[in-house]
Order: C-alpha cells, then sequence, then structure tokens
C-alpha cells in the first residue's frame, strides 16, 4: 500500500509526465517543475477522485506549492483533518 507521500508524488508525476522518482521532495515548482494551469487542476482533480475529497479554494492549496515536500507536509496535513470530520 502507498503511503500519502507515494500517491501525492505519483499523481504528481502522471500530471506531468515524468516518472515518480523524478520527483524529489527539494524540487521547487517554479523551477524545475513547472505546472501551467491545466495541469494544476488536472493535479487538483487526480487528488480530489484519489482522495475522495473537494477543494473549495485553490488559492490554499497552490500556496503550498513551493517546493514538492511543502506541498506533500500540507496535503498530509489536510487530509487528516478532512478524515476526523
Amino acid at each position: 500500500m502507498e503511503s500519502t507521500k507515494e500517491t501525492i508524488k505519483r499523481l504528481l508525476a502522471e500530471c506531468l509526465e515524468v516518472p515518480p522518482e523524478e520527483i524529489d521532495d527539494e524540487m521547487p515548482f517554479n523551477g524545475e517543475l513547472e505546472f501551467d494551469s491545466f495541469e494544476i487542476v488536472k493535479f487538483v482533480i487526480s487528488l480530489e477522485e484519489t482522495y475522495q475529497i473537494e477543494f473549495d479554494d485553490f488559492s490554499e492549496l497552490t500556496h503550498h506549492m513551493d517546493h514538492v515536500g511543502a506541498l506533500i507536509c500540507y496535503l498530509e496535513g489536510y487530509l487528516m483533518e478532512v478524515r476526523q470530520t
């Protein structure tokens, strides 16, 4: 069974069409990983479908898209919070 971190990296890799092993926690989104608006929406939809959640505010999510590790940390916390409600 994949960890949350592995799943998020896999979803990122699928959206960017790169092998998951190329996704590193320290990779910045505005450097090595460049998401266009379509890829961001595709990634968010894949997160929503995978975890059966719904993001009401994309800006909260994109605020944490400094680098991969920061996004993973935010999403792990967010998912724990959602699962408790």
